[in-house]
């Protein structure tokens, strides 16, 4: 039994990461957006002085009925310095993006290349877990896993809200979308987040130029 137990734990040291315990010290995640829409609650990631991106599924509500008009939202930077609407543009339901239009924002720069395997990034969202916090800021953290086709997989479950908000890493650059979070049997849980630099956003950018 201790054989086996002892190969057993070598496997698993083969099969997962080893991720450093020392955590940096988190980026400004204040200028990131709360967004407000009639039927959810999300957040968002400013690009532009006047641009932000978010979740496609956020603000795209009509997957099955092109009638339905995109949805608009009220914003307000985490730091509350900014307020005010913002208006969908373009969408990309195939990298699950929006591109929206706000003003007064505050953009971060975005990241050039992938994070690395064991990197720490940071997303704001809200927090329910008790009433007297509620829908006030919280900040996550997690490390990456792996990047698998423009997903950037972190090692901790996100919450609802936070989609749409920008994972950043200890620079302050923008890596990428949050975007779902997936419990994996009954311990394991993992957050995905939509690449948002380099290739995996060319061919969006182009359809408007918002650098």
């Amino acid at each position: 039994m201790r054989l086996v137990a002892v190969l057993a734990a070598a496997l698993l040291s083969l099969a997962a990461p080893s991720f450093s315990k020392d955590a940096a010290p988190a980026p400004d995640l204040s200028r990131m957006l709360a967004l407000q829409a009639r039927f959810t609650m999300f957040s968002g990631c400013p690009v532009a002085a006047t641009r932000a991106l978010t979740s496609a599924h956020a603000v795209d509500l009509r997957p099955f009925d092109r009638s339905v008009p995109l949805y608009g939202a009220r914003y307000q930077t985490w730091d509350g310095s900014a307020a005010g609407r913002i208006r969908p543009i373009v969408v990309s339901m195939e990298e699950d993006i929006a591109l929206v239009a706000a003003e007064g924002l505050t953009p971060y720069p975005i990241a050039t290349e992938m994070p690395a395997t064991g990197e720490q990034l940071w997303w704001v969202g809200y927090d329910y877990r008790k009433r007297k916090d509620a829908l006030a800021p919280r900040v996550f953290t997690g490390r990456v896993i792996r990047g698998v086709a423009g997903v950037i997989v972190i090692d901790v479950m996100t919450e609802e809200g936070t989609s749409g908000g920008c994972a950043l890493n200890a620079r302050g650059e923008a890596v990428g979308i949050i975007d779902f979070g997936l419990g994996i049997g009954d311990r394991d849980a993992v957050t995905g987040v939509v690449a948002i630099f380099g290739p995996w956003l060319d061919n969006f950018r182009k359809l408007e130029d918002w650098r």
